[in-house]
């Protein structure tokens, strides 16, 4: 009675008190903002306060000796967390705020934290030997519905259940440790987590589609050719672009932990790539010297602005990359390609002249790019004899 009692004090308890914590002043910002190197984490306080409340219950029931009343405060613990990550995504859901991607922020790095707590518990041996009683009582109990008849005559070893020791099950740990009881969770979180990052690039990416509209109506198809540039510079539509490109990557990084800025980034490369793919390449016809400012405005300015997180940026811009090839390439071998990707298409995927277009697409370093797109990717070279 005492058990239930205090399971029950515990959670109406919790509940407010995890109110109270967003409620509070500035409940988004992490107590460590100034702070670098093991405090970089930039949780939001409101996240932190409210894993150190579920986490001091566990200090409580550790001294407990019967592990089925653990397991209640265990299942306590869960509830208390559900109703954190509830609380998470009310935030993100709010009209009101939905604008406010400090609030986007704070909430990925409060997910990205609490997963990080559940991985240590998960791997936590208390926690490990938990699972796996209540993996083991489970299993007795399913026994039992399947079996009423039988369950009568199980009566007098109930209590040995109960008593379900630790050193009992020390032999099944492996078996059970591929499911952790944090484990539902910690999906529910991951879940959120992407929600929030789609809606992030989201937002990002209306402003970088307004933006990239006016670099994409360049003349692309009657620029001088490079022979006749002393040397290229950036136009000013791509100045815009990238800088506003630059700006947000520096936002992002100095609001995120190095883990969640880490994943948005590349999500973010990702959707910039697809759009200047799709947006500009494939809807513009290029001349020799469009070619070549394409090719020197993505390689040398776009990848170098993410260099700083990576040290091969034009891995996450395949398609802009493989495509500045295809644009860039000599005449001569130009005309080659395109044979055999006319040959291709006309006879169709399985014929052998497929393979042949596959292969030499790999030669020249494309991969990403289907034979049939790389082949209207050469026609759009207007300064190309037509075969």
């Amino acid at each position: 009675m005492y058990l239930i009692l205090s399971v029950f004090v515990y959670l109406p308890g919790g509940l407010k008190a995890i109110d109270d914590l967003f409620s509070g002043n500035e409940p988004f910002v992490s107590k460590y903002n100034n702070l670098g190197g093991m405090f970089n984490a930039k949780v939001p306080s409101s996240v932190e306060n409210a894993i150190t409340l579920i986490s001091v219950i566990t200090e409580k029931y550790k001294r407990f000796d019967d592990p089925e009343a653990q397991l209640k405060f265990v299942d306590l613990q869960l509830r208390l967390l559900e109703y954190l990550k509830n609380k998470l995504q009310e935030l993100i859901s709010l009209e009101s705020i939905s604008f406010d991607q400090k609030v986007d922020f704070a909430v990925l790095n409060g997910c990205q934290f609490i997963n990080d707590i559940l991985q240590e518990w998960t791997e936590d041996m208390f926690f490990i030997k938990l699972q796996c009683v209540k993996s083991q009582l489970k299993f007795k109990r399913f026994k039992s519905s399947s079996h009423p008849s039988k369950a009568r005559l199980d009566d007098s070893i109930s209590d040995d259940q109960k008593d379900v020791s630790f050193d009992t099950v020390t032999e099944q740990l492996d078996s059970y440790l591929e499911h952790g009881i944090f484990d539902e969770i910690a999906s529910s979180l991951t879940m959120l987590t992407a929600s929030v990052m789609e809606k992030v690039i989201k937002s990002q990416e209306n402003d970088f589609v307004k933006k990239l509209a006016s670099y994409k109506r360049e003349r692309w198809h009657c620029m001088p050719a490079s022979r006749d540039v002393v040397k290229h510079i950036l136009p000013p539509s791509a100045c815009s672009l990238f800088m506003a490109v630059k700006e947000i990557l520096r936002n992002m990084r100095s609001e995120l932990s190095p883990v969640v800025f880490g994943s948005l980034w590349q999500k973010y490369a990702k959707m910039a790539d697809c759009h200047i793919f799709n947006e500009l390449i494939l809807d513009n016809h290029f001349n020799e010297g469009g070619a070549s400012q394409i090719m020197f405005d993505m390689t040398k300015n776009l990848f170098v602005l993410f260099e700083e997180y990576t040290s091969k940026p034009e891995s996450f811009f395949k398609l802009t990359k493989e495509s500045c090839i295809l644009l860039n390439l000599l005449p001569g071998s130009a005309a080659l390609l395109r044979e055999v990707l006319v040959m291709s298409t006309e006879k169709g995927e399985k014929d052998q002249t497929a393979l042949e277009a596959t292969k030499s697409l790999l030669e020249i370093g494309v991969n990403s790019i289907s034979p049939e797109t790389a082949l209207r990717i050469l026609n759009s070279r207007v300064d190309w004899p037509r075969i």
